[in-house]
């Protein structure tokens, strides 16, 4: 993680637009300069709380675990270093918890968490799981060569360190989804017989698993499956084997994740189509209108960083019309222009 998307991170959470798995790491980032996750910042203070987190930071003042003795800040030099430090300070927490559970067994760990919280692991690729209570993990002490592969029951949120030329394969179920470096979700659930995956960053590629080959090294889409990107998401039926693609249930803005600056839209009877277009560029999310008229609409408001659907409900609610999901898209219905 760079300046920029440090910057970017700490700003989601004063927001309070961030998601569960970035909440605890900017609070761990918080107790290390002895702040409260209480305390709200008044906005001149800002600048000086982000640049004393990212002073302590690179003092390297965080306790390394015990239980790995890898130079975790090799990793940090290859741009993850704030991710890496939060995500030990929660390992350690999470080790020593009563109720969580990890067995060593022929060179693979099996983890069960059996806490009513959020279990962090981190691989030693230095990748991080979120696991989710009752969901159980089994990985290697240390992976191949040519590939990393774990295996999920549950559901777990997945940080992947970028590895070219090793990548890396979350095998739920009879679901296997496939990944050089990226942030998503995989979802299992048994009582319902499916299993659904939800992407946050990069290109995730979501196959059955008997169907492909473990030496395969590119992402494709080979026998049954499908490729997902940003705020998209899969939900794979056993039984019936079959995908059904759909936009993410919270779709979040994804250039703010590559730049650092502020996502911001103020709008002064300012045409729809114009309004439209900029959302999708910050959502990766196509938006389409039933009625042509629409594009001549004007909207007037601010849409500052919400989720996809907020915004868009501002926005029917101030033109006088209504949205509707459609796989991949959103179709905007009504004539509109309201006075």
């Amino acid at each position: 993680m760079e300046r920029d998307q440090f910057h970017q991170l700490l700003k989601t959470y004063l927001d309070g637009t961030c998601a569960e798995e970035e909440r605890l790491l900017v609070e761990h980032w918080y107790s290390l300069i002895g702040k409260d996750n209480r305390w709200k910042p008044a906005p001149d203070q800002v600048p000086a709380l982000e640049q004393a987190i990212w002073n302590k930071i690179e003092e390297k003042t965080l306790p390394a675990p015990a239980v790995h003795k890898n130079n975790w800040w090799k990793f940090a030099a290859a741009a993850m270093l704030v991710l890496a430090a939060g995500i030990f300070w929660l390992y350690q927490r999470t080790e020593t918890a009563a109720d969580a559970t990890r067995q060593l067994t022929n060179g693979y760990v099996q983890v069960e968490n059996r806490t009513r919280g959020i279990d962090t692991i981190l691989l030693e690729d230095n990748s991080s799981v979120l696991l989710q209570p009752g969901a159980s993990l089994r990985y290697p002490t240390k992976f191949k060569a040519d590939k990393r592969e774990v295996y999920l029951t549950g559901t777990a949120f997945f940080e992947i360190a970028r590895q070219s030329s090793r990548p890396f394969f979350v095998y739920a179920g009879e679901l296997t989804t496939q990944v050089l470096g990226t942030s998503f979700e995989v979802r299992e659930m048994q009582n319902q017989g499916s299993v659904e995956v939800t992407v946050r960053t990069g290109k995730v590629s979501v196959f059955q698993t008997p169907a492909i080959s473990k030496s395969t090294q590119s992402i494709s889409t080979k026998a049954n499956g499908v490729i997902l990107e940003p705020n998209q998401k899969v939900r794979y039926f056993l039984r019936e084997q079959h995908f059904i693609t759909e936009i993410a249930d919270k779709p979040l803005p994804v250039a703010s994740i590559k730049t650092n600056n502020r996502i911001s839209f103020t709008y002064m009877d300012t045409p729809l189509e114009n309004v439209i277009k900029e959302l999708e560029s910050v959502y990766h999310i196509s938006v389409e209108m039933e009625d042509e008229n629409l594009k001549s609409c004007p909207f007037t408001g601010q849409l500052d960083e919400k989720e996809l659907f907020n915004s868009l409900e501002l926005i029917c609610t101030a033109v006088g019309i209504t949205y509707e999901k459609q796989g991949l898209k959103i179709l905007l219905k009504g004539k509109g222009c309201r006075r």
